[in-house]
């Protein structure tokens, strides 16, 4: 009988343990499976986010067409290669941010074209172009053969007169940019305006310098009976000055004059000299030429021709190792278009250094 009893016990704790090993496994299997659910929700979570966000930007992207930019060869190439000109001389402030790439060379562009290059304080160009602007008067005093020039390297200055315009002078520009080298223009302030403002922008953004060339190049104002009138010179200097200035701001100032039809063509020079000095301002001529204002009897008819009468007219003079070069850029001159290369080609086999006239 409490044989019976023990076995009885027995039985009763082994199904006791039993159910409670069923009921634990019922609990791991229930855990387990709302483990396994909880994975599938996140997962499903995941996908679905995923589904909206490739909806969205496949949606948004009909809209929103991104144009390709491509920077090499041009403009947004030279766009950088102007900003890290300025970035290396610590010029230029990037913006916090930037929308896409082509807004980052767009805003070079217009720190370029809207004039945020530094112009040096008092002087008629930026601040990358310092360690090419030669002093006018040092110059004029070279090519005159009143100072010997003792300089390492030959210098080359080329200049335009008469400009600017929105046909020939940015074909210049180009031609100029292309090589690598720049000039000075001397500019009629008549035509110094808004209309012809973003060539006046480019022109010195890409570090020329500007050089005055009378308000109203009429001769018979400036010279009449082919004497120099002192005071219409200055009174046009100053107004071309303010048109200038108008452009560019009050920090620009050109200190550099040619006398239209140049300075050995008139009399009483001596007496504008002096009031031009007296203003800050230093005249100055050539010492060769492209020819490209000649009668048309004697103006070149190539490339070939304008090279042999700029070497003609440099080597007539004993001091050559300093080359002032005169060539217009007005609407009708077409030809320093086509000869400009041939005359950059040849100042470069010379090894002559290109600067510009401050």
């Amino acid at each position: 009988m409490y044989s019976d009893n023990i076995n009885n016990i027995d039985n009763t704790d082994r199904e006791t343990q039993s159910i409670k090993v069923r009921q634990m496994r019922r609990k791991r299997k229930m855990e387990m499976r709302r483990k396994a659910m909880r994975r599938r929700r996140i997962l499903a979570l995941a996908v679905l986010a995923l589904l909206i966000f490739l909806i969205y930007k496949a949606v948004s992207g009909l809209f929103n067409k991104k144009e390709p930019v491509s920077i090499e060869g041009s403009l947004p190439a030279w766009y950088m290669g102007m900003l890290n000109q300025v970035k290396a001389q610590g010029f230029y402030v990037a913006p916090e941010f930037y929308n896409s790439q082509k807004n980052e060379f767009l805003a070079a562009y217009d720190r370029a074209a809207t004039f945020k290059l530094k112009i040096v304080p008092g002087s008629n160009h930026v601040t990358t172009a310092i360690n090419y602007a030669y002093d006018t008067a040092e110059i004029r005093s070279y090519i005159r053969g009143e100072a010997e020039y003792t300089g390492d390297q030959k210098l080359v200055f080329l200049t335009f007169d008469d400009g600017p315009n929105n046909s020939v002078t940015p074909q210049v520009l180009d031609i100029l940019d292309k090589n690598d080298v720049h000039a000075t223009f001397f500019l009629l302030g008549s035509d110094v305006n808004e209309f012809h403002q973003d060539v006046l922008n480019r022109m010195i953004a890409e570090g020329n310098s500007i050089g005055l060339h009378s308000f109203s190049h009429v001769y018979d104002e400036l010279y009449p009976d082919r004497v120099a009138n002192p005071s219409k010179i200055i009174e046009e200097a100053k107004l071309s000055q303010n048109r200038l200035q108008n452009i560019f701001g009050e920090d620009f100032i050109s200190n550099v004059w040619r006398y239209p039809g140049g300075h050995m063509s008139w009399d009483n020079t001596v007496e504008s000299d002096a009031i031009l000095k007296e203003n800050g301002i230093e005249w100055i001529d050539w010492n060769s030429m492209s020819g490209d204002a000649e009668p048309m009897d004697r103006r070149p008819n190539s490339g070939e021709e304008a090279v042999a009468l700029v070497d003609q007219t440099l080597n007539k003079n004993l001091h050559n190792e300093v080359a002032v070069v005169l060539m217009h850029d007005s609407k009708n001159k077409i030809h320093t278009v086509n000869y400009l290369q041939s005359i950059i080609d040849y100042f470069k086999e010379k090894d002559y250094k290109f600067g510009i006239l401050k």
